[in-house]
């Protein structure tokens, strides 16, 4: 049976900098296992761009690297047959080697719950009235990722 991933966004958490770079909660759960870690904060604008438009390998039954601000941080989607694929977690950032954790997911699922995130992150910054290119990015990711493959 698929584990159901599920990725986690802090909305309270959400901060701009006098920069613009937005930071907060940031984090992925399946089964017993958050990771990195439940109170992890990165910059949910620009990676959850990076993994919506990842979306598209998942899709597509390619290989799919989630990979957090910090790069040695990573899930990877594989195909595995036509309805399910492999979620593997790892420190390293090394697709080959560093799996500390794996389930099996329905690669839809997966989408589904990065590109939610994406849209309840620009919401909740939409909200505070924030602006910058890495919400603008954020939404073409996700309209992109939304769309059918060809």
């Amino acid at each position: 049976m698929a584990a159901r991933l599920t990725v986690i966004v802090e909305p309270a958490t959400l901060r701009s900098d006098s920069q613009g770079s937005i930071t907060g909660g940031l984090s992925v759960a399946i089964e017993d296992l958050v990771f990195p870690e439940a109170s992890w904060s990165d910059y949910p604008v620009i990676v959850l761009a990076w993994w919506a438009r990842e979306c598209p390998n998942v899709v597509d039954r390619e290989l799919a690297t989630f990979a957090f601000m910090d790069g040695s941080l990573a899930f990877w989607v594989r195909p595995r047959t036509e309805g399910d694929a492999v979620v593997e977690f790892t420190r390293e950032g090394d697709a080959a080697g560093s799996v500390f954790a794996s389930a099996t997911v329905e690669p839809r699922s997966v989408v589904e719950a990065v590109l939610n995130a994406g849209r309840g992150v620009l919401a909740a910054c939409r909200e505070k009235s924030w602006t910058n290119p890495d919400l603008d990015e954020l939404a073409a990711a996700i309209e992109e990722a939304g769309r059918p493959s060809t």
